[in-house]
This record gives C-alpha cells, sequence and structure tokens, in this order.
C-alpha cells in the first residue's frame, strides 16, 4: 500500500518495534512519507529500492541514530537492538576473536548477574526467583553456547582457527567487515538491522547466511541487493522510491511479481483513461463548432468528466511514480556468431592458477565462482591480455575481428584521469553517448567527471554504459553487480540474457548466475572445474576439470565449451528478443522463470512505438505462447478441480462430469474422484482406452449420451475382474439419476448383457433396459403429475 504500511507477527508473538506516520524529507523532496512498520518476533521483512531511495536513512531511524521529520520510532521496553551499517568495520584494535566476541556483552552481562544471584544465595539470601530469572536471561540469550556458534560464525564467515588470533589492525577492510557481522550475529538481538550484509562474503557465505536469517527468532529487518538472500531470509518487502513506501506479502521475488502485476494494470487502465480523454476532447471541439444550448450542455458535461479523467491520471501517475525511479536501460547487442571466439594454453599465476588450455565459443555464457581469492579475477585478466602468463609457452588465439570488453571490480573498464562523457565518445557519437550515460542513469552533472571522482554506484553504471557502446562479441565481466541497485541489478541480467555476445561473468550473486549462464565455472587449488549449475557447486560436487587440447576440434569431455549455442541447455535468446532462460517452455522451466519472462515481455510491450513492427509482432505471438505456457504450469502446480456433480448409490462413490454431448459417470473412492475423472475426460478425448490406464483399469465408468429427449447409457466394465451385479446396478442408477437430474431426459435407456437387481431400471429383454422420467420420480418418491383425463360435470341436486 502507498504511503503506509504496516506488518505484525502473529496474534500471540510480542511487538518489539513500531514506526508511526515516519516521514523524512530532503531538499529535492521526500524520501517517503506516511510510513508505518510494526515488527514482532519471527518478523522478517526485506527493503528493495534504488539507490537513494531511502534504505540506509529508514534502518538509521528504525536504530534511533537520527529522528525522524515526522512521526515517532517506539521500542518496546528492554528491547535489545543490533544494527550493522552499510560501511562498518571491526575497530583495529585487538585480536579477530575479540573482536568478533564484542557481541557476546549481553551474555556476559547476563552471566555475571547469574554468578551474583548464585553467590547471594549461597549466604542464605531468599534469591530463588531471582536465581530463576537471571538463569532464563543468560539462557535466552544463548548460555553456555554462546562462544561455541560465535566459532561456528567465524569458520562460516572464513575465519579458521589459526585466523582468529591475528590482530584486527592487520586484516584487510572485507575481513574487517565479516567479524562486525559476526559480532552483530553472535548478541542474539531482539531486533536485527542488516545494512548490505554480504559486502565482502563469497558465494557459499551468502547462502549460509540465507539460512540462518531464515530461521531468526526475533525481528529482521534486511537491506540487500542480493536476490537469493532476500527470498531465503524475508517473509515480506517493502519497496522504497519515488517518496512512497509499499509493503507486499512474500520474499523479494514473489513481491516483485505480485508489484509488476498490479503497475501492468495500473498502466492498463491509464491507457484506457488516456483514450478516453482523447475522444472527449475531440467531442468538446465539435460541439464548441456547433454553437448551439444543447452542444453547450453536452461540452459542460464532457468538461467534468475530462476534469474527473485529470484527478485520475494524477493519482495513477504518484502510484507509477515510484517504479521508475532507479529505473536503467541497457542493450549489449554484440555481433553475432558462431564457432571458437577464444582459445588459451597455458595460463598460469604462481601459487594461483593454473589452466592447460579452454575454449570459449560465441554466445556461451560462463558464470565464474569461488571463493575471495580463489582467483577468478585473475583468470579474467589472463583472458583479457591485461595479465601476462607466468608459463612462456602461454598463447592466446582469438578469431580475427574479436572485439572483447574487459570490466573489472575497480576500475568498471574506466581510465582515471578523464570525464567519463569523453572515455564513451571515443567509442561511439557525442550524442549517442549522452543517450547511453542518460539510460544508465547516471546524473548529468557527473558525466564531465572522472571515474576516481564517482561513487561505486555512479562508476558501476558508467562502465556498463560503455560497455554497451563497444558492442563487443565476448564479455569479461569481474563483479559487475557490485554497488548496483536491485533495479540496475535486474536491468543488466535482462543485457546478459539477450546478448548474442559470450560472456564469463564471475559473481557471488546467486540469482544472476542461475539466470545467465548456461555452465558454471569454479576455481579450487588453482584448477578450474566445470559443473552443471550453481547448486552443484553449493552441494560441494567436484566438477570436472576443464582442458582443451591445442588444436582440438571436437570437444572433449570436461571442455570449456559447448558445440553451439543453441545446444547449450538454457541457449542464450538472440539481440532483441524477450529475455528467458530457455527455448523451451511448460515442465521443463520453471513457474518462476516463465512469470519474470512474462513480465519483461510485458515491459518490452508498454511503448511498441520503440519498436519495429516485426519485432511487436514476435513479442505479442511470445506472450500468447507464455500466456499458454503459464496456465499448463500452473495447472500442473494445483490440485487437480474436483468434479462437478458427486451421487452415492448402493455404497458406490460416483462422480461426474459434462462432455458435449453428455455426461462421464465414474465409480471410484473420493480421494481419487478428481484425479480418476480427469484422466478418463484426457483419455477419451486422445481416443485412447482408458483401460490401460493403470489409475482406471479397476474402474467401472460409464458415458451418458443425450440424443433428443433419450438418455442413452453406455456401461464400460473392468476387463481385469469381476463386477459384482450390485455394483453394477449401482453404477446404472448413479447415471440414471445425474441423467434425469442434469440433462433433462425424458427416458433412459441402457444395454448390457448382465443382471440388475435392485436397479429402478426395468428390464425391457434382450439385454435393454429403460427408465422413464416419470418412473424415476415415483421410485425417488417425488409428486407425478397425472395425465389429465375428461372432466365429469357435478350437478347441484336441486334440494335434498
Amino acid at each position: 500500500m502507498e504511503g503506509g504500511c504496516a506488518l505484525t507477527g502473529s496474534p500471540s508473538t510480542m511487538e518489539l518495534l513500531e514506526a508511526h506516520q515516519v516521514a523524512r524529507f530532503l531538499p529535492a523532496g521526500p524520501l517517503f512519507r506516511r510510513l508505518e512498520l510494526t515488527l514482532a518476533s519471527g518478523t522478517r521483512v526485506g527493503v528493495a529500492g534504488a539507490n537513494g531511495s531511502g534504505k540506509s536513512t529508514l534502518l538509521r531511524l528504525l536504530a534511533g541514530l537520527e529522528a525522524p521529520d515526522e512521526g515517532r520510532v517506539a521500542r518496546a521496553p528492554g528491547v535489545r537492538l543490533a544494527y550493522l551499517p552499510q560501511t562498518s568495520e571491526a575497530p583495529p584494535g585487538g585480536s579477530a576473536w575479540s573482536a568478533a566476541a564484542a557481541g557476546l556483552r549481553a551474555v556476559r552481562e547476563a552471566e555475571a548477574r547469574l554468578r551474583e544471584e548464585e553467590r547471594r544465595l549461597a549466604r542464605g539470601e531468599p534469591r530463588e526467583a531471582a536465581l530463576a530469572d537471571a538463569l532464563a536471561d543468560f539462557e535466552r540469550l544463548g548460555g553456555y553456547r554462546a562462544e561455541s556458534e560465535l566459532r561456528e560464525v567465524l569458520a562460516a564467515l572464513g575465519f579458521r582457527e589459526p585466523d582468529r588470533d591475528r590482530p584486527v589492525a592487520g586484516l584487510s577492510g572485507g575481513e574487517r567487515r565479516r567479524l562486525a557481522l559476526a559480532a552483530v550475529l553472535s548478541g542474539s538481538p531482539d531486533v536485527l538491522l542488516l545494512d548490505e550484509p554480504t559486502n565482502h562474503l563469497d558465494l557459499a557465505a551468502r547462502a549460509w547466511l540465507g539460512e540462518r536469517l531464515a530461521s531468526w527468532r526475533g525481528a529482521l529487518v534486511l537491506v540487500s541487493h542480493d536476490r537469493a538472500l532476500l527470498d531465503r531470509a524475508t517473509d515480506a518487502t517493502l519497496f522504497l522510491g519515488g517518496g512512497a513506501a509499499e509493503l507486499r506479502r512474500g520474499g523479494y521475488q514473489r513481491a516483485r511479481r505480485a508489484r509488476e502485476q498490479s503497475l501492468h494494470a495500473l498502466r492498463r487502465r491509464d491507457a484506457a483513461r488516456e483514450k478516453e480523454a482523447r475522444r472527449l476532447r475531440a467531442m468538446t471541439a465539435a460541439l464548441a463548432a456547433r454553437g448551439n444550448r444543447g452542444a453547450a450542455r453536452r461540452r459542460r458535461s464532457a468538461d467534468r468528466r475530462l476534469a474527473a479523467l485529470a484527478g485520475l491520471e494524477a493519482d495513477i501517475e504518484a502510484k507509477l511514480a515510484p517504479s521508475r525511479a532507479g529505473r536503467m536501460q541497457l542493450d549489449l547487442a554484440g555481433r553475432e556468431g558462431r564457432g571458437v571466439l577464444l582459445e588459451a594454453t597455458a595460463l598460469r599465476r604462481s601459487g594461483v592458477l593454473d589452466v592447460p588450455a579452454l575454449r570459449l565459443r560465441a554466445g556461451q555464457h560462463v558464470a565464474l565462482l569461488g571463493p575471495n581469492g580463489s582467483g577468478k579475477s585473475t583468470l579474467l585478466a589472463l583472458l583479457a591480455g591485461t595479465l601476462p602468463s607466468d608459463d612462456p609457452r602461454a598463447e592466446l588465439r582469438s578469431r580475427p575481428g574479436l572485439r572483447l570488453a574487459s570490466v573489472g571490480q575497480l576500475d568498471r573498464g574506466l581510465a582515471q584521469g578523464r570525464g567519463v562523457l569523453g572515455q564513451l565518445a571515443t567509442v561511439a557519437p557525442e550524442g549517442r553517448a549522452r543517450q547511453l550515460l542518460a539510460e544508465a542513469g547516471l546524473a548529468a552533472d557527473r558525466w564531465e567527471r572522472p571515474p576516481e571522482e564517482l561513487s561505486g554506484g555512479e562508476r558501476a553504471r558508467a562502465g556498463l554504459a560503455l560497455l554497451e557502446a563497444r558492442e563487443a562479441d565476448l564479455l569479461l565481466l569481474d563483479e559487475p553487480g557490485n554497488d548496483l541497485d536491485l533495479p540496475a541489478i535486474e536491468a543488466l541480467e535482462r543485457a546478459l540474457l539477450a546478448t548474442p555476445a559470450a560472456v564469463v561473468l564471475a559473481t557471488h550473486d546467486r540469482r544472476l548466475a542461475e539466470r545467465v549462464a548456461h555452465e558454471v565455472w569454479t576455481i579450487a587449488d588453482g584448477t578450474v572445474r566445470r559443473h552443471p549449475d550453481v547448486a552443484a557447486f553449493l552441494a560441494g560436487a567436484p566438477g570436472q576439470a576443464v582442458t582443451r587440447a591445442t588444436g582440438a576440434q571436437a570437444p572433449e569431455e570436461g571442455a570449456a565449451a559447448v558445440d553451439e549455442p543453441g545446444a547449450a541447455p538454457n541457449a542464450p535468446v538472440r539481440a532483441g528478443e524477450a529475455p528467458g532462460p530457455g527455448p523451451a517452455d511448460g515442465a521443463a522451466r520453471s513457474l518462476e522463470s516463465l512469470e519474470d519472462e512474462a513480465l519483461a515481455v510485458e515491459a518490452l510491450l508498454e511503448d511498441p512505438l520503440k519498436l519495429a513492427g516485426r519485432e511487436v509482432e514476435r513479442l505479442r505471438a511470445r506472450r500468447r505462447s507464455l500466456t499458454d505456457s503459464l496456465s499448463l504450469a500452473y495447472d500442473a502446480r494445483c490440485e487437480p478441480a474436483a468434479p462437478r456433480y458427486r451421487v452415492r448409490e448402493a455404497g458406490l462413490a460416483i462422480v461426474a462430469e459434462r462432455t458435449a454431448d453428455g455426461l462421464l459417470v465414474l465409480a471410484t473412492e473420493p480421494a481419487a474422484a478428481a484425479r480418476s475423472v480427469d484422466a478418463l475426460v484426457r483419455l477419451l478425448a486422445a481416443g485412447a482406452d482408458p483401460r490401460l490406464d493403470p489409475s482406471l483399469a479397476l474402474a467401472p465408468w460409464a458415458r451418458v449420451t443425450r440424443l433428443g429427449t433419450v438418455a442413452h447409457v453406455a456401461l464400460d466394465e473392468p476387463s481385469a475382474c469381476c463386477l459384482l451385479p450390485w455394483a453394477r446396478a449401482g453404477l446404472a442408477d448413479g447415471a440414471a439419476r445425474l441423467a434425469f437430474t442434469l440433462l433433462g431426459v425424458t427416458a433412459l435407456q441402457l444395454f448390457t448383457p448382465h443382471a440388475l437387481p435392485g436397479s429402478r431400471l426395468q428390464d425391457a429383454g434382450s439385454g435393454w433396459w429403460t427408465l422413464s422420467r416419470s418412473g424415476f420420480e415415483r421410485a425417488e418418491g417425488l409428486p407425478v403429475e397425472l395425465p389429465a383425463g375428461p372432466r365429469r360435470s357435478r350437478r347441484r341436486s336441486g334440494g335434498a
């Protein structure tokens, strides 16, 4: 909901923190207004939005470090809160263990109170109740398990046993950041506020953090650009942007899809409003030309309607504005090709990496994963030729005319000391360079600045604009998502899905790797290994060594290449196509990926004037195909619909569904009724024999066909068993009841060579059994209307 948002736990949970009608204003406008948020035990909220939308400000307000411009933030008495700022690091004094153990201060204070109560009780003071309270408080905070859990946290964050005695002053910034995270997690606070906790965490550590936060017992507010973490750790998402706050249930992906669907409906409503406004404006112009009194009245009515539509336009625009905040457009349109782009042999850096050979083909998308310091950046630099190999036999062979673009973590492909606009103007016309920087979301007053004067996010956007201008055939990307907000990361994902260029992507972003890559390379002990997907890597599968013999023409086992891009399990779509993880729809693709592609196609079709006519038609055809695939996916996920009709005859559970010419009737157990009827309908529609289906092989069924006012019943009995006479009669009576009740027939006939003892149907001889409507109604005890006969006149007697 816009402007106000609330979230509470179950009725039994305790409210820990409340933000009521909170607002924060900047000179350029409000960050958010009338924001309401109630946190209870077990509440886990993810905060999403573009850079500058107020995510970090909100956390500082909740932590009590800043006061809101309007409203209030209240914390329940005794509630302990822990806050991890975006740039926090452990203080430089002491050892790594002492820095992380700073989070155990509350546990140690509780232990000191417990020891004091024990001493007072030993002196004979009546302290039993106080001792019990102190012990409960100590155990709630972790008790004797606190230090062992801290050791587990440090191990998961990459600190081995010998590392715990290292002085903090000698650690890198990333290591000090991880120590600060360990200290916050070890304190077991009631309310946990985390601002970008995945900074400097590798993929495995992020997965561990997601599992830990998913089981957090207190309240959690998490700001992160890691979609996998948000999906795993949160159950509600707060969207900030354009001065508004909107809260939706579910993790980020689920909440984003629901939000996009609402926005799409709103855009359609806006288009209908604009169409009606154009009609009314044309009508008022025509009425003004007439000048008579009737035309004037109609014109005033149209003007009132136009004023109402203007108010509706302002309301719709206010709701759509937050969705446009931070939007970035990116098109990595390289040249489409085939075959080998780059071959490398004898790539080696002593103590870091040793790759005998590998090969990259056109359209190949590789995710390069591994822990920090494993050599991912080194491999990319070796492939780009910017770092020499230690092996004198090293060789890089590329296809003639290959356009290669390399984007590093820090420089983003930009040179220092020169304005970013001037750097783009060397590879594209200045007008095109300005357009690319604007579409990348870089403010115009930053275009003349050199990269070293830009923030991390601004430098990342400028680097992506330069990458787009170069139109490369091979992209070597080192953590391109660093410093980007969620809308920008999703724009980068869509661009990588659509580009025909080959991509080697080093990343710790699980969702980005899963959606973009056709295969996964990892670096362990200096060796590059290949995994089928990200899940296999996280599960600890050893993988296959990536090797390619020099001059080899055929793919070898474990080779770092696929035959052609289209042969990859998730082949890339061509330039201009809507994003999608593969060419096949239906069960082979997840429901989530189909929904994401459908939203992407709708976004492309929002403004068809930007597309060529053929492209619009292709996208509309793709939308129709996705609609069909989504219907199948929803059907597969949902439980089968219950049969429409159900009766019980002679102890048999009988269900039925309508057909084009009558009914299908099935005698079955209630638990299997829905699936059995559905299978029966599908098999008969396909012309198959239902008796060959295992689920129907022992199920007697009947087809009721209406011929005029007469229903014909055909019984089909199981061939693998003997149907008892009473069950046969029950199926016939059930079919008759449904036929007379639903089809409105006047008579029914059935042929069977077997007897129907106790049935309502009458034996007509030669195997035929019949029943009229009046006979059915009489057997049911219903009042039967007698046929009209000659009326007898009643004479009055003249007298008595």
